[in-house]
């Protein structure tokens, strides 16, 4: 059961990527993630009361309260701040490729602090997987690369013409990855792993996902709302479109479901089971990309065979324990 819900997760949060960057087409990083945590609170909210109402209060106790506050802030603070940051200085097919270093970091968690070291089939899965979306990966950075140049030819063609080389090598230079971002799509990576820790441990105190959820989620909207108030950027959701403004609210709603699918995944498995079997998430924009996001998708022969593995070492790790 925790294997189906960790792939549950995947896809949900898939979908929700799909949204959330419809919706920052218009608004920026900060903007989309305030969005996305007030909506991810709202959903834990409803399904707290729900719980409450059917099932009662679970019992609480502070390490297991505590340990949903520092996942909360892990995931979704840092690691959905980071991960934000670094698509915005290289771009998706870096950042995802990059922050993959979660699946080494869980690996690391759980053979060395939960005692939950996998057998030679799930290293095999491991491997695939990893593989297959570096592959996907390193495909798509070959098409950003080649998107650059065709923006770096258009801008010193316009200087060329209004004679402004300074703007020129600003914008080519802007337009390129950078160092800064790899930093921050290896610290995503880290701090999502560590999330999916703390989670753990959580978990292993507090018996209810929903209330670890809830925790973790309102911890990280009372963090965010803070810094955005005092940056005084609330104007920026304001102005956002109706169209972009439910993108978000759509992502932010499945992200939050996605949680919670997570959190139950980890009550239920291993912390390296799910955490690999989450990374099918990029199978998602595959298929949903080009319906949802227009030319942005494309299905080629490295599309085709990074799928094979990833689905690969996602039955390896499922039926091969």
């Amino acid at each position: 059961m925790g294997e189906i819900l960790a792939v549950t997760s995947a896809l949900c949060f898939g979908l929700s990527e799909i949204l959330a960057q419809r919706g920052m087409r218009e608004a920026s990083a900060p903007a989309g993630v305030i969005v996305a945590l007030i909506c991810n609170n709202i959903t834990f909210g409803l399904l707290l009361v729900w719980q409450f109402l059917f099932h009662g209060l679970p019992s609480i106790g502070i390490a297991g309260v505590l340990f949903a506050l520092g996942g909360g802030l892990a995931g979704n603070v840092l690691g959905r701040t980071f991960n934000y940051s670094a698509l915005k200085r290289i771009g998706s097919a870096r950042a995802v490729s990059l922050a993959l270093t979660q699946t080494l970091f869980a690996f690391l968690y759980s053979a060395f602090l939960l005692s939950e070291a996998p057998n030679r089939w799930s290293m095999v899965g491991i491997v695939l997987i990893v593989g297959g979306v570096l592959w996907l990966s390193r495909e798509q950075i070959k098409l950003d690369s080649s998107n650059m140049n065709e923006l770096a030819v258009n801008i010193n063609e316009q200087a060329v013409q209004f004679g402004d080389h300074q703007s020129v090598a600003k914008k080519t230079y802007l337009s390129g990855p950078r160092f800064m971002g790899v930093i921050l799509a290896l610290l995503a990576g880290f701090a999502y792993s560590l999330s999916d820790l703390l989670r753990k441990l959580s978990l292993r105190v507090l018996p209810s996902a929903v209330l670890c959820s809830a925790i973790g989620g309102f911890c990280a909207l009372v963090v965010y709302s803070s810094t955005f108030c005092i940056q005084k950027r609330w104007g920026e959701i304001s102005c956002l479109s109706r169209r972009s403004m439910l993108s978000l609210v759509l992502g932010g709603t499945v992200g939050g479901l996605a949680i919670l699918f997570l959190n139950s995944a980890l009550s239920l498995s291993s912390i390296i089971v799910v955490n690999t079997l989450f990374n099918i998430r990029v199978l998602v924009p595959l298929f949903l990309g080009p319906i949802l996001l227009g030319k942005e998708g494309r299905v080629n022969v490295a599309v085709v065979s990074s799928t094979i593995l990833i689905l690969a070492g996602t039955i390896l790790i499922m039926y091969c324990k």
